[in-house]
């Protein structure tokens, strides 16, 4: 599956801010939820923008 993800923080009431300006392509073969937020590297928080 591959996807286009962007890096996103959280600050401490739960919503998203400082959302990356650019997009980048992640290649898994699990099944991963559009809109879902996932920690693809080690501390680092990206939501999946779309299934390509």
């Amino acid at each position: 599956m591959v996807y286009k993800i962007r890096r996103v923080h959280i600050d401490e009431w739960g919503n998203i801010v400082q959302p990356a300006k650019r997009t980048s392509t992640y290649i898994t073969p699990v099944r991963l939820n559009v809109g879902g937020l996932y920690f693809l590297q080690k501390n680092r928080l990206y939501r999946v923008e779309r299934e390509m």
